[in-house]
């Protein structure tokens, strides 16, 4: 009982208010936006698009990557890169497409995502005095499924 009424009054809280019909805000209309992040977790470069093509319907596309010269510096300053070791971080991004639901009209939603992550990496060790070193490598592709839903944001009027 006590989280069905805890339930409904976040949904009750999480209700827009109601922009006049064809008003700049009324989030009926289309819309088309794109989200830049730099410094973001656990790739640093990510980059969003997303189009609202209907007032309870919207898709999105996202694409990230974590830079080689960033990875290098991390693995230098973390002690991985030495005069005996070499590891690099060849590649690290993923890609997804998602389908938005506004169940409230609002900036609420509850989505679904596919997409693809791959992280490749080498390490090679040489022994002081031996011209033949020992190495790995590893390469992980996988397929992914997104579940999301952003809390409505508060938006104040001056």
């Amino acid at each position: 009982m006590r989280r069905g009424l805890f339930l409904a009054s976040m949904l009750l809280l999480a209700a827009p208010v109601r922009a006049e019909e064809g008003g700049p805000d009324d989030p009926g209309r289309f819309r088309v936006g794109v989200n830049l992040g730099i410094i973001s977790i656990p790739r640093l470069i990510n980059v969003e698009g997303y189009a609202r093509l209907h007032p309870y319907f919207g898709v999105s596309g996202n694409w990230s990557t974590f830079p080689k010269f960033a990875s290098d510096a991390i693995l230098s300053w973390a002690g991985a890169k030495s005069d005996t070791t070499d590891a690099n971080l060849n590649r690290f991004d993923s890609w997804e497409v998602a389908m938005r639901i506004y169940p409230l009209r609002g900036t609420f939603f509850i989505g679904v995502g596919a997409g693809q992550q791959v992280i490749d990496a080498t390490v090679s060790e040489k022994a002081a005095g031996t011209p033949i070193g020992v190495g790995g490598s590893a390469r992980v592709q996988s397929w992914v499924t997104t579940s999301g839903r952003r809390s409505p944001r508060v938006e104040i009027e001056t």
